[in-house]
């Protein structure tokens, strides 16, 4: 084989392995785009989750003194059920093996 045919394989597998560097790269790239996407989306469906007990205990707080002696517990009874899911959810954030020692 001559030699420049030698300097064109070697080239040839030069541009192979710069290829399969940049596609790696690429890859990894992507991998850390979409981890990032998932990361916001699980982060906007903490908030939502967090949001809907935490409007239900501002109106049964903001209510129980208007109310009958009966409503004022049942509305006691509501802001208890959804604090324990606003402490369970932070529990899961602030530790996420919680969820996995719970089960």
């Amino acid at each position: 084989m001559s030699d420049a045919a030698v300097h064109a394989v070697a080239n040839l597998a030069a541009i192979a392995a710069e290829k399969a560097r940049a596609e790696g790269a690429a890859s990894r790239v992507e991998a850390a785009r979409q981890n990032e996407v998932m990361k916001a989306t699980l982060l906007d469906a903490l908030a939502h989750e967090f949001t809907t007990p935490l409007t239900s205990i501002k109106a049964a707080a903001s209510s129980i003194l208007d109310e009958e002696r009966s409503t004022q517990q049942e509305l006691l009874t509501i802001i208890e059920e959804e604090q324990a899911i606003v402490a369970f959810g932070g529990s899961l954030v602030g530790n996420p093996g919680a969820s996995r020692a719970s089960l």
